[in-house]
Protein backbone atom coordinates (compact mmCIF):
# COMPACT_ATOMS: atom_id res chain seq x y z
CA UNK A 1 0.00 0.00 0.00
CA UNK A 2 2.88 2.25 0.61
CA UNK A 3 4.18 2.09 -2.89
CA UNK A 4 0.58 3.16 -3.97
CA UNK A 5 0.97 5.87 -1.79
CA UNK A 6 3.97 7.45 -2.99
CA UNK A 7 2.95 6.88 -6.68
CA UNK A 8 0.26 8.92 -6.38
CA UNK A 9 2.18 11.25 -4.76
CA UNK A 10 4.87 11.33 -7.86
CA UNK A 11 1.37 11.60 -9.75
CA UNK A 12 -0.06 14.07 -8.20
CA UNK A 13 2.92 16.52 -8.47
CA UNK A 14 3.46 15.98 -11.84
CA UNK A 15 -0.34 16.68 -12.78
CA UNK A 16 -0.27 19.74 -10.29
CA UNK A 17 2.98 21.40 -12.27
CA UNK A 18 1.85 20.34 -15.92
CA UNK A 19 4.31 17.95 -16.56
CA UNK A 20 2.15 14.92 -16.71
CA UNK A 21 1.72 12.74 -20.15
CA UNK A 22 -1.78 11.66 -21.22
CA UNK A 23 -0.38 7.85 -20.21
CA UNK A 24 0.38 9.33 -16.63
CA UNK A 25 -2.92 10.36 -16.08
CA UNK A 26 -4.29 7.49 -17.82
CA UNK A 27 -2.14 5.50 -15.02
CA UNK A 28 -3.05 8.09 -12.20
CA UNK A 29 -6.84 7.53 -12.83
CA UNK A 30 -6.94 3.48 -12.69
CA UNK A 31 -4.62 3.54 -9.56
CA UNK A 32 -6.85 6.12 -7.80
CA UNK A 33 -9.62 3.71 -8.99
CA UNK A 34 -8.12 0.26 -7.82
CA UNK A 35 -7.13 2.32 -4.73
CA UNK A 36 -10.31 4.30 -3.52
CA UNK A 37 -13.08 1.39 -4.73
CA UNK A 38 -11.63 -2.29 -4.10
CA UNK A 39 -13.85 -4.82 -6.03
CA UNK A 40 -15.15 -2.76 -8.42
CA UNK A 41 -13.23 -3.59 -11.13
CA UNK A 42 -13.51 -6.88 -11.40
CA UNK A 43 -13.51 -9.55 -14.38
CA UNK A 44 -16.70 -11.59 -15.01
CA UNK A 45 -16.44 -14.76 -13.83
CA UNK A 46 -18.71 -17.10 -16.15
CA UNK A 47 -17.23 -20.35 -15.70
CA UNK A 48 -18.49 -20.20 -11.92
CA UNK A 49 -21.62 -18.63 -12.55
CA UNK A 50 -22.26 -21.46 -15.13
CA UNK A 51 -21.78 -23.39 -12.32
CA UNK A 52 -23.92 -22.15 -9.52
CA UNK A 53 -26.62 -21.49 -12.66
CA UNK A 54 -26.56 -25.48 -13.13
CA UNK A 55 -26.88 -26.32 -9.47
CA UNK A 56 -29.66 -23.99 -9.11
CA UNK A 57 -31.74 -25.28 -12.22
CA UNK A 58 -31.56 -28.46 -10.29
CA UNK A 59 -33.40 -26.83 -7.18
CA UNK A 60 -37.16 -26.91 -6.56
CA UNK A 61 -37.35 -24.54 -4.27
CA UNK A 62 -37.93 -21.12 -5.82
CA UNK A 63 -35.96 -18.80 -3.14
CA UNK A 64 -33.08 -21.17 -3.51
CA UNK A 65 -33.35 -20.83 -6.86
CA UNK A 66 -33.39 -16.90 -6.72
CA UNK A 67 -30.54 -17.34 -4.49
CA UNK A 68 -28.58 -19.70 -6.63
CA UNK A 69 -29.28 -17.08 -10.18
CA UNK A 70 -28.58 -14.28 -8.74
CA UNK A 71 -24.94 -15.39 -7.49
CA UNK A 72 -24.73 -16.15 -11.00
CA UNK A 73 -25.63 -13.24 -12.67
CA UNK A 74 -23.73 -11.17 -9.74
CA UNK A 75 -20.68 -13.25 -11.05
CA UNK A 76 -21.43 -12.69 -15.00
CA UNK A 77 -23.98 -10.13 -15.94
CA UNK A 78 -23.61 -11.12 -19.67
CA UNK A 79 -24.91 -14.45 -18.61
CA UNK A 80 -28.60 -13.87 -20.09
CA UNK A 81 -30.41 -17.34 -19.41
CA UNK A 82 -28.96 -16.57 -15.81
CA UNK A 83 -31.48 -13.23 -16.06
CA UNK A 84 -34.17 -15.43 -17.22
CA UNK A 85 -34.09 -17.68 -14.51
CA UNK A 86 -33.92 -15.37 -11.90
CA UNK A 87 -36.91 -13.64 -13.36
CA UNK A 88 -38.79 -16.68 -13.53
CA UNK A 89 -38.19 -17.65 -9.63
CA UNK A 90 -39.33 -14.00 -9.36
CA UNK A 91 -42.32 -14.57 -10.60
CA UNK A 92 -43.30 -17.75 -8.79
CA UNK A 93 -42.17 -16.13 -5.21
CA UNK A 94 -44.36 -13.43 -6.76
CA UNK A 95 -47.31 -16.04 -7.17
CA UNK A 96 -46.77 -17.66 -3.61
CA UNK A 97 -46.92 -13.46 -2.13
CA UNK A 98 -50.50 -12.59 -3.51
CA UNK A 99 -52.15 -12.24 -0.53
CA UNK A 100 -49.41 -9.79 0.27
CA UNK A 101 -49.65 -6.96 -2.39
CA UNK A 102 -46.66 -4.84 -1.80
CA UNK A 103 -44.24 -8.25 -1.75
CA UNK A 104 -46.33 -9.61 -4.69
CA UNK A 105 -45.71 -6.12 -6.64
CA UNK A 106 -42.39 -5.81 -5.93
CA UNK A 107 -41.18 -9.21 -7.03
CA UNK A 108 -42.93 -8.82 -10.52
CA UNK A 109 -41.37 -5.73 -10.63
CA UNK A 110 -38.21 -7.65 -10.40
CA UNK A 111 -39.02 -10.14 -12.56
CA UNK A 112 -39.69 -7.71 -15.53
CA UNK A 113 -36.25 -6.19 -14.90
CA UNK A 114 -34.64 -9.66 -15.06
CA UNK A 115 -36.24 -9.90 -18.00
CA UNK A 116 -35.32 -7.07 -19.71
CA UNK A 117 -31.73 -7.34 -18.60
CA UNK A 118 -31.49 -10.63 -20.20
CA UNK A 119 -33.31 -9.21 -23.56
CA UNK A 120 -30.33 -6.38 -23.30
CA UNK A 121 -27.46 -8.96 -23.10
CA UNK A 122 -29.57 -11.01 -25.93
CA UNK A 123 -32.15 -9.82 -27.70
CA UNK A 124 -32.85 -13.50 -29.63
CA UNK A 125 -33.57 -15.00 -26.52
CA UNK A 126 -37.05 -16.57 -26.45
CA UNK A 127 -38.08 -17.32 -23.20
CA UNK A 128 -36.97 -13.80 -21.92
CA UNK A 129 -39.60 -12.41 -24.22
CA UNK A 130 -42.14 -14.56 -22.84
CA UNK A 131 -41.78 -14.58 -19.21
CA UNK A 132 -41.49 -10.49 -20.20
CA UNK A 133 -45.12 -10.90 -21.84
CA UNK A 134 -46.64 -13.03 -18.71
CA UNK A 135 -45.26 -10.64 -16.34
CA UNK A 136 -46.38 -7.80 -17.62
CA UNK A 137 -49.74 -9.40 -18.25
CA UNK A 138 -49.95 -10.31 -14.66
CA UNK A 139 -49.31 -6.94 -13.88
CA UNK A 140 -51.80 -5.82 -16.16
CA UNK A 141 -49.66 -3.63 -18.66
CA UNK A 142 -51.93 -5.51 -21.43
CA UNK A 143 -50.42 -3.61 -24.64
CA UNK A 144 -46.77 -4.49 -23.26
CA UNK A 145 -47.35 -7.76 -22.67
CA UNK A 146 -48.76 -7.66 -26.26
CA UNK A 147 -45.51 -6.46 -27.70
CA UNK A 148 -43.86 -9.24 -25.80
CA UNK A 149 -45.58 -11.80 -27.15
CA UNK A 150 -45.40 -10.59 -30.66
CA UNK A 151 -41.57 -10.49 -30.17
CA UNK A 152 -41.57 -13.86 -28.81
CA UNK A 153 -43.64 -14.86 -31.92
CA UNK A 154 -41.22 -13.07 -34.42
CA UNK A 155 -38.45 -15.34 -32.79
CA UNK A 156 -40.65 -18.43 -33.25
CA UNK A 157 -43.62 -17.90 -35.16
CA UNK A 158 -46.74 -20.48 -34.06
CA UNK A 159 -45.37 -21.03 -30.69
CA UNK A 160 -48.22 -21.87 -28.76
CA UNK A 161 -47.34 -20.23 -25.59
CA UNK A 162 -46.92 -16.71 -27.44
CA UNK A 163 -49.80 -17.46 -29.08
CA UNK A 164 -52.06 -18.07 -26.51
Amino acid sequence: MMNVKLILAEVRHRLMRGIATKHLKTLCIIIAVSVLLPGTIRAEDCPKAREIYSQGAKVLNYQERAIAFQKAVDLCPSFAEAHVNLADAFENLAKAAKDDAKKFNKLLDKAAAEYQEAIKRNNRLFPAYLGLGDTYRVMGLTSKSEEAYNTALQLRPGHPQAVA
